[in-house]
């Protein structure tokens, strides 16, 4: 008797049994195919509903230092919406979240502020740190002993899918946001090439009206607009599409503001809109050697219309043409004028350039000091001995003042060249010696300014097929981890070195920092690690270096050899 009794329970847990890996397997399959968190809450509250059979089931996510109801089928469901507005609870699901174990009860209380105030009978799972999974009934009795086990099955195995999805989900949003900063830090880029572009054929206008009338085409093409003028003082030097009305109020504001003014509803402020019918102002100062010499006002129809980048394209704008009048008074005594207005461009968008372009500005700002310098040096020297030299002589100078104009030309090339999407370069014989020198060429400057010692030993390297501006991704992302490990450190260097290794192109940045302790050795390349206060990084830089070697074919690790971190990047030798 004893015996069949113990075959009956074998049996019964046999087919349980059998009925838990039917759930594992469905639970499997559905969840493979739900990406989203939202789809994951759906497998789940579906299955809870089926393994219960009762009346609610309810997933429950901790947000904002509360839980909240996400997913659900329920009677309840207007409560479940309205659970935050209306203070709304469930002691069962506190309890469970607070003692992250399962929790049962067949006498669930009827007051008002529950949430499921005619449920009698429920259950909570825990689901990790993410929430608690919840079933509900109205009548009285608990569940049984398989659908406990089914239930509690489904939470551990939801749990960990649900926190698979979450991190996908944030990982797609950190890309996205990604990808709009890089589209910003493009258009800038684009807006600040442009502009230089437009900058030197202003340059080229000797005659003040010629200079007028390519501002105008020059504002026209980088900030789109209604109306504009520009004031010298109290007088309007231009104005399309005609004359605007009483700017008093605006040219006496601007006698000593250094900054932008960007107005929504101009109609409504102290000064006016420049025109008849529009609502959008901004105005800039016209500057020269720290004094207001006169400014440049847009407007447009639209409210809200102007754009802070555009706010700083037109203050950079200001800056130049208030060097650009200034030059021309001088350049009708002597030729050496006209060199000082490219030098007075070249030092304004050193300045308001960079400033807008991220971590990379404080590197080019560096190394536009060099040239910057030469040529000012040139058109002092010609301002004070233009009657003592000879037309060749003046010649020679000009011409080393516009060698130094294209150097500086170069170096905003580099940086736009870094900005842009790597992949419509594509991948070809490539020399990562030159890679190194073009990154420090970028980044260098900035590096040396925070207290930090280059060192290079570049070997002779052979070609590999890569993608140079994905090679400086990671070259460049190397070096600013650097620069934040040595932050502080009197003796900050870094230390590059390229040699052939087993095949390989092999580069190593070095640092003689506190290096990476041995507790995160395992977790530095994981994507959105990071060891930087929020705000200063998303964690994804050595992940997508290592990313980028291995799609090259090469490898990207850190060298535990030596004081400091050393990472080293190999990429194989291009076959012949």
């Amino acid at each position: 008797m004893t015996s069949n009794r113990n075959i009956d329970r074998l049996e019964a847990d046999l087919g349980q049994r059998d009925l838990e890996l039917e759930l594992l397997e469905t639970l499997g399959q559905e969840l493979e195919r739900a990406e989203r968190v939202e789809q994951v809450l759906k497998v789940l509250v579906r299955h809870a509903l089926s393994s219960a059979g009762w009346d609610s089931a309810v997933v429950f996510l901790h947000q904002e230092g509360a839980l909240v109801p996400r997913s659900w089928s329920s009677p309840h469901g207007a409560r479940l919406e309205n659970a935050q507005l209306l203070a709304l609870g469930e002691p069962l699901v506190l309890e469970c979240w607070e003692r992250q174990r399962s929790v049962q009860s067949s006498k669930l209380s009827s007051e008002d502020r529950r949430l499921f105030p005619g449920e009698q009978s429920g259950a909570a799972y825990p689901l990790g740190s993410l929430g608690v999974l919840y079933v509900g009934q109205t009548g009285y009795g608990g569940l049984t002993v398989s659908a406990g086990r089914r239930l509690a099955l489904l939470a551990r195995h939801g749990a960990r899918a649900l926190a698979s999805a979450v991190r996908l989900e944030n990982a797609r949003a950190a890309l996205s946001e990604i990808g709009t900063l890089q589209q910003h830090l493009e258009e800038w880029s684009g807006s600040l090439s442009r502009f230089l572009d437009g900058a030197r054929e202003l340059a080229a206008s000797l005659e003040r009206e010629a200079l007028l009338a390519r501002l105008e085409r020059l504002l026209r093409e980088l900030i789109p607009h209604r109306s504009g003028a520009v004031v010298l003082g109290s007088e309007v030097l231009r104005a399309w599409p005609a004359p605007p009305e009483d700017l008093s109020g605006l040219v006496a504001a601007f006698d000593s503001r250094p900054v932008p003014l960007l107005l929504d509803r101009a109609g409504e402020s102290r000064f006016g809109a420049l025109a008849a019918g529009e609502q959008s102002l901004l105005v800039a100062p016209i500057r020269y050697t720290g004094a207001t010499l006169g400014l440049i006002a847009l407007g447009a129809a639209e409210e809200c219309w102007f754009t802070r980048q555009e706010a700083d394209l037109l203050a950079l704008a200001g800056l130049h043409l208030g060097a650009l009048l200034k030059a021309q008074t001088l350049y009708e005594e002597t030729v050496s004028a006209y060199r000082r207005l490219e030098q007075s461009e070249a030092q304004l968008l050193q300045s308001s350039k960079l400033a807008a372009v991220g971590q990379l500005a404080a590197g080019v700002a560096h190394e536009l000091n060099t040239p910057l310098a030469t040529i000012l040096l040139e058109v002092e020297s010609l301002e004070l001995d233009l009657e003592e030299l000879s037309p060749g002589e003046v010649r020679q100078s000009l011409e080393r003042s516009g060698a130094e104009v294209l150097r500086a030309r170069t170096i905003v090339d580099k940086l736009l060249y870094y900005a842009r999407d790597a992949r419509s370069e594509g991948r070809r014989p490539s020399d990562v010696n030159q890679v190194v020198r073009d990154t420090l060429a970028l980044i260098g400057g900035g590096l040396r300014q925070d207290g930090i010692e280059i060192r290079k030993e570049l070997a002779e390297l052979p070609p590999v097929v890569a993608n140079p501006n994905e090679l400086q991704q990671i070259v460049i992302n190397l070096l600013l981890n650097a620069r934040d490990a040595l932050a502080g450190r009197a003796d900050a260097e870094v230390r590059l070195e390229t040699r052939v290794e087993e095949g390989s192109a092999v580069l190593r940045v070095r640092d003689n920092g506190p290096g990476v302790p041995a507790g995160l050795l395992a977790e530095i390349f994981d994507p959105f690690f990071t060891t930087k206060p929020v705000g200063r990084g998303t964690g994804l830089g050595l992940s997508i270096s290592r990313q980028i070697a291995a799609a090259h074919g090469g490898a990207l690790d850190l060298d535990p050899d030596g004081p400091g971190a050393c990472f080293r990047l190999a990429l194989p030798i291009a076959e012949v």
